[in-house]
C-alpha cells in the first residue's frame, strides 16, 4: 500500500498492489492452453484442406470432408473461448495495481499490507478538493426564489472566513420532516483547495 491518510497523488499514481502471483499463473496457463489448441486447429485446417483437395480427385469420401470440417469448427470455437478467458484473465492481472483515477488526496485508507481483501472491499477513500458540493437548506417558503443554475456567494466559516462562488445544480422537490426546508446541492470550483469535506459555510 503505496499511500496514507492526507497524501496528495497524480492520476495515475500506484495506490494499491495486490499479490497477483495466483492470477499470474492462471494467466500463462491459459497461453499455453491456447497456444496448443491454436496448433491443433492449424493441423485440422490443413487437413481440411488437403481432404478436400483429395475429395475433389475422388480419393477421399465426402464423409471424411464433414468430420473434418467439424473438427475445424470445435477448434475454433474452442480457442474463441480460451481467448475469452485469457482476456478476463489480463484485466484481472491490471486490476491488481490499483491506480489514482484523477489527481487528489487520499482521505482515508480501509486496508493494511498483508491483509486479505475480497471483491468489493473498500481500499483507499481518494478525493478532489478542487470541486465540491455544498448541501444547503432552503426555508420551503423561499422555493420560489432559488432555481438550477443560479450563482450563488458562499462565506465559509473558518479561522480566517473567506467567499467564494457556486452554482445551485439542483432542488430537493420535497420539504424534510420536522424541518420545513429544502435540500438544495451547490456545486463549489476552489481551485485553491482551500475546503475541507465537513467545513459548514452560509450561502
Amino acid at each position: 500500500i503505496a499511500v496514507r491518510p492526507g497524501d496528495t497523488v497524480k492520476q495515475g499514481d500506484v495506490l494499491v498492489e495486490m499479490d497477483a502471483t495466483n492470477l499470474t499463473n492462471q494467466l500463462n496457463q491459459l497461453t499455453n492452453t491456447a497456444r496448443a489448441t491454436r496448433a491443433q486447429l492449424t493441423l485440422a485446417q490443413s487437413s481440411l484442406d488437403r481432404g478436400i483437395r483429395l475429395a475433389e480427385q475422388g480419393l477421399s469420401p465426402a464423409s471424411s470432408i464433414e468430420e473434418m470440417r467439424a473438427n475445424v469448427e470445435a477448434q475454433s470455437a474452442s480457442l474463441a473461448a480460451q481467448e475469452w478467458q485469457i482476456s478476463a484473465a489480463e484485466r484481472a492481472v491490471a486490476d491488481a495495481v490499483v491506480k489514482a483515477p484523477f489527481d487528489g488526496q487520499v482521505a482515508s485508507r480501509s486496508v493494511e499490507p498483508g491483509q486479505y481483501v475480497s471483491v468489493g472491499t473498500p481500499l483507499v477513500t481518494l478525493v478532489d478538493l478542487t470541486a465540491l458540493e455544498m448541501h444547503a437548506n432552503l426555508p420551503v417558503n423561499a422555493a420560489t426564489l432559488v432555481e438550477p443554475g443560479q450563482r450563488v456567494t458562499i462565506d465559509v466559516d473558518s479561522a480566517t472566513p473567506f467567499s467564494l462562488q457556486g452554482t445551485v445544480t439542483r432542488i430537493n422537490p420535497v420539504a424534510l420532516d420536522g424541518t420545513r426546508t429544502l435540500p438544495v446541492y451547490i456545486r463549489v470550483t476552489e481551485p485553491d483547495a482551500r475546503l475541507r469535506g465537513g467545513m459548514f459555510a452560509t450561502g
